[in-house]
């Protein structure tokens, strides 16, 4: 039973340094969130003031991959598509195969009797 009692201690000793580092980074100096700084430090995704034309060059950069990868997808798409069609005309043809040998197999085996 000593063992439950070290794995809870081992817990409680990690959730008290997670604590207290969290607590020693949130006293630092230039961890202090003042309303002038606030904005700054925030996890996660930030956005970053960008000069009006770098940002309207990386959106119509981000268009035109998204419109070749759709070009791409709708490509396969289209390839598959024929496909099927394809197989789909090779059914009735395929059945229509499979009669037609099982009605001569049916003549031959009566023949045979």
């Amino acid at each position: 039973m000593e063992q439950p009692t070290e794995q809870s201690e081992d817990k409680e000793t990690a959730k008290a340094k997670l604590l207290s580092s969290r607590l020693f980074w949130s006293n630092q100096p230039e961890h202090k969130q003042t309303e002038a700084t606030a904005e700054r430090h925030r996890r996660g995704p930030v956005l970053l003031m960008q000069d009006m034309d770098e940002a309207k060059t990386n959106v119509n950069k981000r268009l035109e991959f998204i419109n070749n990868e759709l070009s791409k997808v709708n490509t396969k798409i289209e390839a598959k598509q024929k496909a099927a069609i394809g197989i789909q005309t090779n059914i009735p043809n395929k059945q229509m195969e499979i009669q037609k040998r099982a009605a001569e197999a049916a003549k031959g085996a009566v023949a045979a009797h």
